[in-house]
């Protein structure tokens, strides 16, 4: 699959197709999971690199934290919509398997539904790390592919993150996904203790807090996604 090609021609409406951000609540969604990465820091972020960053959707609601944005991709035709987006961001075109930033330059790397894309997912983690301070954190989101409210999505009009057949993506299990993070980091952890979406009406919130439910609405079972969070130790 030539995926910078596949994404370069689907620029002109990538988040309508992957989203509908109005919607769908997924910009909310997107918005929480933003805020869980910026509490796992060690250090308040100063810095903040994004892999895979399409058509800067994200840069605009790490704008609003006033961290200094970097977005990087693949795609120069996203990279156009991006800063069209957001231009107050930085943004560089390049592979994320062989990154054009000096070593120690940012306080947190992160990556949203990328890595369902990409074939060299060590090779990317290893950059990740090496472009990220000492104490900093690496945190990457993918799809869960065991999520009953994705297999459920998928019969209704709410598609998640699918592109369509043109661009279909390698799934991850959560075993897999573990496996990545126990290789790279000493100190790491999957996040599925919220795992719904925060645009679910207050109703279900409620029956999730009843000890009886409880077990059942935490498992990552019901996550639409999976949050793995990695913190760099290089001291060691």
């Amino acid at each position: 699959m030539n995926s910078k090609k596949i994404f370069n021609r689907l620029s002109q409406d990538y988040d309508k197709r992957v989203t509908g951000f109005k919607k769908s609540g997924k910009n909310l969604h997107i918005k929480y999971i933003i805020n869980q990465i910026l509490e796992q820091t060690k250090i308040p972020p100063v810095s903040i690199l994004e892999l895979g960053c399409g058509t800067g959707v994200n840069m605009s609601i790490l704008q609003s934290f006033g961290l200094k944005t970097f977005g990087c991709d693949h795609a120069t035709q996203m990279l156009y919509q991006a800063k069209n987006h957001e231009p107050a961001s930085n943004y560089v075109c390049a592979q994320a398997e062989a990154l054009p930033f000096a070593p120690n330059q940012f306080d947190l790397a992160f990556s949203i539904d990328m890595f369902q894309y990409v074939d060299n997912v060590d090779s990317i983690i290893m950059n990740m790390k090496e472009v990220t301070k000492d104490n900093g954190l690496c945190a990457i989101l993918i799809p869960n592919t065991n999520s009953i409210l994705r297999m459920i999505g998928r019969l209704g009009r709410f598609r998640g993150y699918s592109l369509g057949k043109e661009v279909s993506g390698t799934p991850m299990s959560e075993h897999t996904f573990s496996a990545l993070l126990k290789r790279h980091f000493s100190k790491w952890k999957i996040y599925t203790s919220r795992p719904l979406p925060s645009f679910t009406p207050n109703v279900v919130w409620n029956l999730s807090k009843s000890k009886p439910l409880s077990r059942i609405i935490k498992s990552s079972f019901w996550s639409l996604s999976l949050l793995g969070f990695g913190w760099v130790e290089k001291h060691e």
